[in-house]
């Protein structure tokens, strides 16, 4: 009788190991199931015109902006109004240097003479170039009388004859701004220390002069040293 009852609770225990083991098999599959991360899709790495690159692509193959045209007067016109019509930043700079020093465009030719300015760009500036009035000159050099032209001709050559630093001009040897030493370009009758000195820290920084337009840009030469200077200068 004993035996009997020892064997049916040895096997309903193992029932209930059994009934327990499968449960928590079930339960640790359902539980594995919740928490597999749900499968994200890689992004391609095939180009699909996303805004970014879409951005980029149109910087780097955006075309440089063409100039605008509208008539100006190179004497009033802003910095805003002169780099729209093309002109380098340089390029303003040394227009605002000029009006600084009291200087004006009085003609289409004047303002020919700015530095680095190109073909391209008088081509495309000539047209639209207006110089007011109250900048025009009063006499322009190209209508003077033929007998007052006669008459300034003879008081200079009377000049030349009376000044001796005038007559020994006429032997004043040229000077290459770009090549000769500072101490022959100091010893020039037409060039001070402080030119030279300027002239040659412009040149360590950024090379060779090209014309006399160029010199404007020094603070130390003014429009009537590069006329007076320009027959005995080479480049």
């Amino acid at each position: 009788m004993n035996l009997k009852k020892t064997s049916l609770y040895a096997l309903w225990l193992m029932s209930l190991v059994l009934v327990g083991r499968l449960t928590w098999e079930y339960t640790s599959k359902e539980n594995k199931k919740e928490a597999a991360p749900s499968v994200v899709a890689r992004p391609s790495t095939h180009y699909s015109g996303s805004p970014a690159v879409k951005e980029e692509t149109s910087y780097y193959g955006q075309a440089k902006p063409q100039p605008e045209s509208f008539v100006f007067d190179p004497n009033e016109a802003d910095s805003t109004q002169l780099l729209r019509l093309g002109l380098t930043p340089a390029q303003v700079r040394s227009i605002y240097r000029h009006r600084a020093k009291g200087y004006s465009y009085s003609s289409k030719e004047d303002f020919s003479r700015l530095p680095f300015l190109t073909k391209g760009q008088w081509a495309h500036l000539e047209p639209l170039i207006r110089i007011g009035e109250q900048y025009q000159l009063l006499s322009p050099p190209n209508k003077v009388p033929a007998k007052a032209a006669q008459t300034d001709t003879l008081s200079s050559q009377q000049s030349l004859k009376e000044t001796p630093r005038a007559k020994d001009s006429v032997f004043i040897s040229r000077v290459n701004i770009n090549r000769d030493s500072f101490k022959r370009l100091v010893n020039h009758p037409f060039l001070s220390y402080d030119q030279v000195k300027a002239l040659k820290n412009f040149q360590r920084r950024y090379g060779n002069i090209h014309n006399m337009a160029e010199l404007l840009v020094l603070a130390e030469f003014t429009v009537e040293d590069t006329l007076r200077l320009s027959p005995y200068v080479d480049f």
